[in-house]
């Protein structure tokens, strides 16, 4: 049985940002305790699992599902998912999903879109018979100008290359902890 741990404490939002704006976003999505069920990296390569097909397959029907969004560099990783999102540009204050503020994410909104791509992914998982679960949170960050959106990328592309240093990767994360 794994133990959920939060690999993210507190907020690292800006408090001046409406995040149900639209625009780009860099999430990061993680399996829970890391574990590499995406498959493996060799030669700067993911050797995906089937699991990591489902998982790319899903992120590339997000837009089928979900009205106005759109994909921009995305990587799977063994234990990880990188990912920008480009969301339409919506008035909310018509949206009466948004009255109130504690239900769950209104449709749209970047944690609806990222909580049904998680559940989308588990479900067939499940169906297929694997055995695997998210981390119960992840991590985004609005993009804020273009310098930022090339180095994102940049960072995107270059994932699979420094896996070896990642402090994603099991066999490393013991030199990143405190």
């Amino acid at each position: 049985m794994r133990v959920v741990k939060s690999y993210r404490g507190g907020t690292t939002r800006l408090r001046s940002r409406n995040y149900d704006e639209g625009g780009p976003y860099f999430v990061t999505i993680c399996i829970l305790d890391r574990c590499c069920d995406f498959g493996v990296i060799n030669r700067g390569e993911l050797r995906s699992t089937a699991l990591a097909r489902i998982a790319e397959a899903k992120w590339r029907e997000l837009p089928q599902h979900h009205r106005g969004i759109e994909l921009d560099e995305f990587v799977i990783m063994p234990n990880h998912l990188h990912g920008i999102l480009w969301l339409p540009q919506t008035d909310w204050k018509t949206n009466p999903k948004r009255t109130n503020q504690f239900r769950s994410p209104a449709s749209g909104t970047l944690g609806s879109i990222v909580r049904s791509y998680k559940s989308a992914v588990s479900k067939l998982a499940n169906e297929k018979g694997f055995s695997f679960s998210w981390q119960p949170r992840f991590w985004d960050h609005a993009i804020r100008g273009n310098d930022a959106l090339l180095s994102i990328r940049e960072y995107i592309w270059q994932n699979p290359l420094n896996w070896d240093w990642d402090s994603c990767n099991p066999a490393v994360a013991h030199l990143y902890e405190d």
